[in-house]
């Protein structure tokens, strides 16, 4: 049985904690559904490329260290999105 990535267990638990944030904040309320699963897709990857690479360097550094320098590059680049997102990523005025 072929089991496809966004169906696996590990992206449901994944999927679970995302749409716990998406719905408790006002930065997710802003885009539409398409480009909160974009947004999604781009902080779990982000965070998972991170976390290989450092493992990837046998944690040659403090996981402190790494998981800072993640949370400033990811935050960094959703705020930055959230001052440039292209008037299609946003919600109708309600």
């Amino acid at each position: 049985m072929s089991v496809t990535p966004s169906k696996s267990i590990g992206m449901g638990i994944v999927q679970e904690v995302m749409d716990k944030f998406w719905s408790q904040t006002e930065f997710a309320k802003k885009f539409t559904p398409f480009y909160r699963t974009m947004i999604s897709a781009f902080w779990v990857n982000t965070t998972l490329d991170i976390y290989k690479a450092w493992l990837d360097a046998g944690k040659a550094f403090p996981l402190e260290d790494i998981i800072t320098t993640a949370q400033t590059l990811i935050v960094s680049g959703l705020n930055r999105f959230d001052r440039s997102a292209p008037p299609s990523a946003l919600q109708p005025p309600s």
